[in-house]
């Protein structure tokens, strides 16, 4: 049987890791009808400080970036293309991150990124 997922306002998460600190997890995922492992990562998460709505929701989520500096140049290209006027397609952003790759390849003296790099796909 599938699990129903449900969204869980601010208020009644701090609700919940108000009873936690007071009593228990387990008691206050119990008084919820929460998960405890769920509850954790919210008194976690509040331990740290009031969390922004971003990270709110998925806490450690989202993929990082392998290659930050050429990323960054290619989000300038792009921007600048844009502003011509002109459209940026899928197969156009490949052909010129490829050429950044290749160009960051030839510059960078560090043999883990240029092994990283050779083995880049570019693929849509």
């Amino acid at each position: 049987m599938k699990r129903q997922r449900n969204l869980y306002s601010i208020e009644e998460k701090r609700q919940a890791i108000e009873l936690a600190r007071c009593t228990s997890n387990i008691y206050a995922a119990n008084y919820y009808s929460l998960d405890l492992t769920m509850l954790g990562r919210w008194v976690k998460l509040f331990s740290q400080g009031t969390p922004s709505k971003k990270n709110l929701r998925r806490v450690g989520s989202g993929r990082h970036a392998f290659f930050p500096e050429e990323e960054a140049q290619l989000y300038k290209w792009m921007k600048e293309v844009r502003q011509n006027g002109l459209a940026v397609t899928y197969s156009n952003l490949r052909i010129k991150m490829a050429k950044i790759m290749s160009k960051s390849s030839k510059q960078t003296k560090d043999e883990t990124k240029k092994f990283a790099i050779s083995n880049f796909k570019f693929s849509p």
